[in-house]
């Protein structure tokens, strides 16, 4: 039996998933198993795959024939995992050699059966890390509740706790019987860590980061779009049926704060497509009968301003220093 099961679920990644792997094989806690999960693709991903597969026995591929989402490949990595400590890593990431290691033992250390770590964006475009999930960059580790991630993770913001890779005691996993939700949309991670958190009490976090986020088209805005968010909010009112009761009362009314975030995105959603389908009128109704919207709708427009603002700004320096 393996120390530790890399659940990798992937599909049309033939870009991406040598690095991934070799990320993954190259850790220094060599006592592994990776568990690749090919979610239907079509391109050359099993191929690229299995020949890495036919060089390190370490790589078990999974082939699934129907696309069942993320939250599908990822069951299906779990319950087809034997390590004693069950990571996550997507196709187009990579770790550093380290991580496995350090986030293992550090949990161990404290009894902790969730582990996560910071994370380092990096732009697909450079391939160069340009920011970090959490600002505070060191060594410390630090337990997080439930509340904890409630109040880190935010709809309308790029960087926040939804985005952790956790490690998982297996173990911990079958008893609970905790699994990803499968409807396919954004969101499932969240859930799933905050149900393990729930039932564990706490996740050790350590500041310093050691997993590669591939910042792309599809990753990096976090602009969700109307479809994504009812699944979402089938994942929330999933979560908020089984915590009724159960979690403490600082946890309920978090959780509530939630729901009604959701609402108030899907409104706004509601409103971005009425004004890019040229329903002028009908968008700025909505907008000035709802605050909340208003309010979003502001501060997405703030930050535009400010991104474009910031890039010209570089442009010139960049052509001033140059020349």
């Amino acid at each position: 039996m393996p120390h530790i099961s890399v659940i990798v679920p992937c599909h049309n990644a033939q870009a991406f998933i040598q690095r991934c792997l070799e990320s993954a094989v190259g850790q220094t806690d060599r006592d592994l198993e990776i568990v690749v999960v090919d979610d239907a693709s079509t391109d050359g991903t099993r191929d690229v795959i299995k020949e890495m597969s036919a060089q390190d026995s370490r790589i078990r591929l999974i082939e699934r024939e129907t696309n069942g989402g993320a939250g599908c490949a990822r069951n299906t990595g779990i319950d087809a995992a034997t390590g004693d400590w069950i990571a996550v890593l997507d196709a187009d990431d990579w770790y550093d050699p380290q991580r496995l290691e350090v986030l293992i033992s550090a949990a161990e250390k404290d009894g902790a059966l969730i582990v996560a770590d910071n994370q380092y964006f990096v732009s697909e475009r450079s391939g160069r890390p340009w920011q970090v999930l959490r600002d505070k960059i060191g060594q410390d580790a630090t337990r997080l509740s439930c509340d904890d991630l409630l109040l880190g993770d935010h709809l309308s913001k790029s960087r926040n706790f939804g985005l952790l890779k956790p490690v998982i005691q297996r173990k911990f996993l079958l008893e609970s019987g905790i699994r990803y939700d499968e409807e396919p949309g954004i969101g499932e991670d969240f859930y799933f860590l905050l149900k393990c958190v729930q039932r564990a009490s706490h996740i050790l976090f350590l500041s310093k980061p050691m997993y590669f986020y591939r910042t792309h088209s599809k990753s990096l805005t976090r602009s969700l779009s109307s479809s994504q968010i009812i699944p979402l909010r089938t994942y929330h009112d999933r979560c908020s049926e089984l915590f009724k009761g159960v979690v403490p009362d600082s946890t309920q009314t978090l959780m509530e704060t939630r729901g009604r975030q959701i609402e108030t995105y899907m409104r706004y959603k509601l409103v971005v497509t009425a004004l890019r389908e040229g329903n002028i009128k009908v968008g700025f109704l909505k907008i000035i009968s709802d605050p909340p919207v208003l309010a979003l709708l502001a501060r997405a427009l703030f930050f535009r301003v400010a991104r474009k603002v910031m890039a010209r700004f570089l442009r010139r320096n960049l052509q001033w220093d140059i020349g």
